[in-house]
């Protein structure tokens, strides 16, 4: 068998890296568990700052942070200290929205990991890495998870990982476990019992999760099964399995870029908080700020450009007047926002919103 696949390469300078984002598919399956077991879901994503409009479309893109503040909420407020392992007994890999379609062309267990390996960390989640390591008899799956420490990214780490053996499982057969399952120090605390019962040799504290299966089942067949999607909460309604989506947008691949992509992501939502904004990308306001001042701008700099481009979007394409537009952009009066638009653009709202009557 050819080398499966390589561990993650170097990344770039802090100064650079763009910010872990992940799809909105990635929390489809956390917010049917809540709604489906009778607790709704939607405030504790604005709890969290997520945004709905990005939760909206499963290709949307979200704060991989926000989303572990999300999951941190909802296991201490709902008293879920394994919300994980809930989860992901509910749910199969292939459900995860255009990596899941992905997934379900392999032809095989080894097409299987082949393809999850790839394209995980563009298709479905940026801050999580899996490869294959060959080890004798065995292949080792190991998974890496952007974001440290803390109850958010241990309950996610150890999601990835029961979801990853239960859909091998449903491959492979009931009866399978992993020859050895090796678990992340935080993850273990949540996970032991659960290994225990479920794999073969449990190694803990260990510095990234992973698991171990024969070389001998990579060629058994792929087998279609899976979860079906369609809970309401708010206004919004999570697509079917098997509904068409939308171009998948790339991640953001810079911090400049990931910034800007955050800012204009809770402005839709009415928020403009640089603390909000730190804390979805998983730092400090000062931080934050010294970072932008790196790459040569501020956060009040990309404030200003997102609110300028999306009072340009309302005022050339919707009947919204000017003075809801500047309510919505959190401008404390109408003249405020003109003032900031004129200045911005050589024009007023009005004469701008005159250019496309």
């Amino acid at each position: 068998m050819d080398q499966l696949s390589a561990p993650p390469g170097t990344r770039r300078c802090c100064c650079s890296s763009p910010i872990p984002f992940v799809r909105s598919s990635s929390l489809f399956p956390f917010i049917t568990f809540l709604d489906d077991t009778g607790r709704p879901a939607e405030p504790w994503l604005l709890r969290a700052n997520l945004p709905l409009t990005q939760l909206a479309n499963p290709a949307g893109m979200v704060s991989l942070h926000s989303g572990y503040r999300f999951l941190e909420l909802v296991a201490t407020g709902e008293d879920l200290p394994d919300l994980g392992i809930q989860v992901a007994e509910r749910t199969s890999a292939f459900d995860l929205g255009v990596f899941g379609r992905n997934l379900q062309q392999s032809a095989n267990v080894q097409g299987y990991l082949k393809t999850g390996s790839r394209f995980i960390s563009t298709l479905e989640n940026r801050g999580l890495t899996y490869w294959l390591a060959e080890e004798g008899d065995d292949v080792r799956i190991n998974q890496v998870l952007a974001g440290g420490s803390g109850l958010g990214p241990a309950i996610a780490d150890g999601y990835s990982l029961i979801l990853t053996i239960n859909t091998l499982r449903g491959m492979i057969g009931p009866d399978w476990n992993p020859t050895e399952i090796g678990l992340r120090t935080g993850t273990d605390t949540l996970l032991a019992d659960w290994a225990s019962a479920h794999g073969g040799k449990i190694v803990t504290g260990l510095a990234h999760s992973s698991l171990t299966l024969g070389r001998s089942v990579l060629l058994k067949p792929l087998a279609s099964y899976g979860t079906t999607y369609g809970t309401t909460y708010g206004t919004t309604k999570l697509p079917a399995r098997g509904t068409s989506e939308p171009n998948v947008p790339p991640f953001p691949d810079s911090f400049l870029s990931s910034i800007e992509f955050l800012v204009d992501s809770l402005l839709h939502e009415g928020t403009t908080s640089l603390a909000v904004t730190a804390e979805a990308a998983g730092m400090n306001p000062r931080k934050l700020q010294r970072r932008l001042a790196d790459n040569g701008t501020s956060f009040k700099q990309i404030l200003s450009d997102a609110r300028v481009q999306l009072a340009s979007k309302w005022l050339s394409s919707s009947d919204k007047s000017i003075a809801e537009i500047a309510s919505e952009l959190t401008y404390t009066d109408a003249s405020n926002f003109a003032r900031a638009f004129r200045n911005a653009t050589g024009t007023s709202p009005a004469d701008f919103r005159k250019t496309y009557a």
